[in-house]
């Protein structure tokens, strides 16, 4: 057990490495990038431009960047002269060195809010101290967002075709409660456990017995020793990377534990006979299991080649107490989840509260706990209730469902898709949804971590990771935001929410990132609340929160950004898998 742990830990340690690595690397690079900027060259040569975004539709996008490259692109001294009368104030112009190595200008203005829909032309001319000077037009593109009609994403077309690709439907009668502030959902996880009779699943990535969490594993400890049925389940590596004490603390208690999501270690005598096991332990299987557009192919064609391992990991987040109420969502259980870092978890009572008890027993089956022999009873529909489906994807059993759920959604919005997640790294098919709906004027906008709020050290890496997206998605008119805080705060807040508002219909919340190892590699559960009025409060405080407490990033922020950390990004392309 111990060798276990110790190879766990330098697992676990890995994203630790790495992020020293890169930031190593970067202090030794950026020397080189002043060194490329102070090169000169005489030259007679043309300039190239692109918009972003492409098509600006107006009461969505506020500014614009023209994307300049000189060629030969080793310039003296250029001078921009740019005439936007009638377009836009506030002129911005500033040289950049891109992710390539490519030195580029951006210019850069806020629109006249007076401004109408049309094409429109801006002269710019770029003069040189002893060569000929340069001239181009930008052609830029102004439109009305499309009108919407009634948003087919709850229609009951679109339902039947969801209900069949997803496998589960919306269910009526549900009680929900969105639980935002962190104290005030520590104290629902304890009120929930304190009120258990019969039984406790609990369901999380990783658990800490330290600090404020330390009352919710005295609590299970207590349920366990009154008769109370208490079974958990935690991701393997997460734990005994960063708590394993707290496991043994458990199971010496008589709590049931199961650690799942390993491919190539039994994690009990009993694993060794479980489906699970002789499943994993077939990398030929494994590899077939993965869809063609699945990236992480080629990482398992080189598996026992020295490369990476990449394992599949259990990442739902629930607890559910005698099948009659359950609380689900993003946060683990340590302290800084609930205290500092911002996350969203929500208490669900009614009919849905079985769809989640039945997910949790497919998952204590399927990791070799056996079939539990007790049935939660059904649950009348509560009078005032709303909809609500479950959502549960499984990568290993060939099931992909949050990924296809969301992508659905995505294609048939009209009008708004907000989303937040802790980083970016999209699969290509929800990359192309959201770049899609944007050009079609949809108001498509998404919330993640800032580079201040990202310093939790193994995380540190996850902003270099999202920002190799931000380009194709700022050129399509999606806006990004970044969470902020106070620079000086030792306890950065952490962005962890997961949540997504499609035209003010629909929302859901649960455990799935929007990240290549969601989509493919991480077992996920998501909440879709089909409720008019629900839907807008949410997104009233999504706008608000964007308001008080972000960033937006335009293409002149990503620039310097660019600039600032190339090297890191760079190399973070090729460590996002491990995220």
């Amino acid at each position: 057990m111990q060798k276990q742990c110790r190879s766990k830990k330098i697992m676990h340690n890995q994203r630790v490495i790495i992020a020293i690595i890169l930031i190593i690397v970067q202090t030794i690079f950026c020397g080189c990038n002043s060194a490329i900027r102070n090169k000169t060259e005489h030259f007679t040569g043309t300039a190239e431009y692109t918009v972003y975004p492409q098509t600006i539709y107006v009461g969505i996008h506020k500014k614009v960047c023209i994307d300049l490259s000189i060629t030969p692109e080793k310039a003296e001294n250029p001078v921009f002269s740019v005439d936007t009368t009638g377009i836009g104030q506030n002129i911005q112009i500033f040289p950049y060195i891109t992710t390539q190595g490519q030195k580029r200008y951006c210019i850069y203005l806020t629109l006249s809010p007076e401004i109408k829909p049309g094409h429109y032309k801006i002269p710019i001319q770029v003069t040189f101290a002893k060569v000929a000077p340069i001239y181009t037009i930008a052609d830029i593109h102004i439109a009305l967002p499309p009108i919407s009609g009634e948003s087919p994403v709850l229609s009951q077309t679109q339902q039947i075709l969801s209900d069949t690709e997803v496998k589960t439907r919306f269910i009526e009668g549900n009680g929900v409660e969105f639980l935002d502030n962190g104290k005030y959902a520590f104290e629902q996880w304890l009120n929930l456990l304190a009120g258990a009779q019969h039984t406790i699943y609990l369901q999380t990535y990783y658990l800490e017995d330290t600090g404020q969490t330390a009352r919710l594993i005295e609590m299970l400890k207590n349920k366990a020793a009154k008769g109370i049925d208490v079974k958990l389940i935690i991701n393997r590596y997460t734990q005994l990377g960063t708590s394993s004490l707290a496991y043994l603390n458990l199971k010496r208690h008589g709590i049931e534990v199961i650690l799942g999501g390993d491919l190539s270690l039994p994690h009990s005598v009993s694993t060794i006979s479980s489906p699970w096991y002789k499943k994993m332990q077939d990398n030929y299987l494994l590899y077939k299991s993965l869809p063609q557009d699945n990236p992480f192919r080629r990482w398992e064609e080189e598996r026992g080649k020295g490369q990476i391992m990449i394992d599949y990991a259990i990442h739902e987040k629930m607890l559910i107490v005698d099948g009659q109420k359950a609380i689900m969502g993003g946060r683990n259980l340590t302290e800084s989840y609930f205290f500092w870092y911002k996350d969203l978890d929500i208490l669900l009572s009614g009919p849905i509260v079985t769809e989640l008890d039945k997910a949790f027993r497919q998952n204590w089956l399927t990791f070799g706990g056996g079939t539990l022999n007790n049935h939660a009873p059904s649950i009348e529909p509560l009078p005032q209730g709303i909809p609500a489906r479950l959502v549960h994807s499984r990568p290993w059993d060939g099931s992909y469902t949050n990924l296809d759920e969301l992508v659905h959604a995505c294609l048939m919005a009209q009008s708004k898709i907000y989303l937040t997640s802790q980083y970016l790294a999209l699969p290509l098919k929800l990359q192309n949804a959201l770049i899609d709906a944007a050009r079609k004027g949809i108001d498509v906008r998404i919330l993640t971590n800032s580079y201040e709020t990202g310093q939790e050290l193994a995380m540190s890496l996850c902003h270099y990771i999202s920002l190799n997206y931000y380009r194709d998605l700022l050129v399509a008119g999606v806006r990004i935001y970044e969470y902020g805080c106070d620079p000086n705060l030792k306890q950065k807040p952490y962005y962890h929410v997961k949540q997504f508002i499609i035209d003010g219909k629909c929302v859901a919340v649960g455990s799935y990132n929007l990240s290549l190892r969601s989509a493919y590699l991480e077992s996920e559960i998501m909440v879709y609340i089909a409720d008019k009025s629900v839907a807008t409060a949410r997104e009233k405080l999504f706008l608000k929160e964007l308001d008080l407490n972000t960033q937006e990033i335009f293409f002149a922020d990503l620039a310097h950004k660019e600039e600032k950390f190339g090297t890191a990004i760079n190399l973070a392309r090729i460590f996002e898998i491990l995220y």
